[in-house]
């Protein structure tokens, strides 16, 4: 049976419960490796994810939070390299200068 990690990492109670860090990566990644995490096109496991970025040993919930967002695959992210933030570049007409926005 696949198991799939919930779409906001903060409501996977089980896998950052305080009680069990500091845990080593091994642990982390026999224990919840096999969570899939859903992309809009595509999917990849915990395993795949924390074996891009994994230490040693993860000492609090928020270390190993912030280690499976660091790891995600590009197949997680939207258009790459896009941003409809960027300031416009100086001495370009305005017109010219324009992002196509989704």
């Amino acid at each position: 049976m696949k198991r799939y990690l919930l779409d906001r990492i903060d409501d996977s109670d089980e896998l950052l419960d305080e009680d069990r860090y500091p845990i080593s990566a091994d642990d982390l990644i026999d224990e919840f490796g096999d969570l899939i995490v859903s992309y809009p096109d595509g999917s990849e496991t915990l395993r795949e994810i924390l074996g891009r970025v994994s230490p040693d040993t993860y000492r609090t919930p928020e270390e190993a939070r912030t280690a499976i967002l660091t790891g995600v695959g590009t197949q997680a992210v939207g258009r790459q390299r896009y941003s409809d933030r960027d300031p416009p570049v100086l001495g370009a007409d305005e017109y010219t200068n324009r992002s196509e926005s989704f």
